[in-house]
């Protein structure tokens, strides 16, 4: 798989789900989060509940969130459930900033202040609640969209446009248009996730 453009296609990307599937390190860490957040605590309207799934999120992805009670605090505030089911775009903002609107600000060890928005984690919360109406941003699907983009002509965006939610979707859909008739959201997450490990180096046992 060193040049995942070169075959790229359904047949292709088959084979990276395969891949998935077959190592335990990617497919039941996934599976577990599916089940925590659809079957076991699908409402956002708990702190404790919602502090189960980040912790779980953060550990498994290393989301970044060294403070889950503040964002924890955000979801519930945010009052998000209607929105997740709905499928609203929108909601990655509410998650992403402090009340929708900011970035968080948080005190490091040093004193000084910290602000930041958590735009990734916020796809992937939304994400594991409706895989089907969410795509995942990370790095690794970042590095992946940009490789195919250099080397097609065909499949064009503009790199900011990856951290704005509503266009980063709309390059997804154009992704599956050029590349693919795989219309699962979650499989086209997997694949770009797989080639953007690959194509960065970075392919640990224990962490998706």
């Amino acid at each position: 798989m060193k040049n995942p453009l070169l075959s790229i296609g359904d047949a292709s990307i088959k084979i990276y789900l395969k891949i998935w599937d077959s190592n335990e390190n990617y497919r039941k860490p996934a599976e577990a989060l599916q089940k925590l957040f659809t079957e076991c605590l699908p409402m956002n309207k708990d702190i404790e509940d919602i502090l189960i799934k980040i912790h779980a999120l953060n550990d498994a992805y290393g989301a970044g969130i060294f403070w889950p009670v503040d964002v924890a605090k955000n979801i519930l505030d945010m009052g998000i459930d209607s929105d997740l089911s709905k499928g609203d775009i929108g909601v990655i903002e509410k998650i992403a900033k402090k009340d929708g609107k900011g970035k968080f600000e948080f005190q490091g060890k040093n004193g000084k202040i910290i602000k930041r928005k958590f735009y990734s984690f916020a796809t992937k919360y939304a994400s594991f609640h409706q895989p089907d109406k969410y795509p995942i941003f990370d790095s690794n699907v970042k590095t992946a969209l940009i490789y195919f983009k250099k080397n097609c002509e065909k499949f064009a965006f503009d790199d900011e446009d990856l951290t704005k939610y509503n266009k980063f979707v709309g390059i997804i859909k154009n992704f599956k248009e050029v590349f693919c008739s795989i219309s699962s959201f979650r499989d086209i997450d997997k694949y770009l996730y797989l080639v953007g490990r690959e194509l960065n180096g970075n392919l640990p046992k224990n962490k998706l």
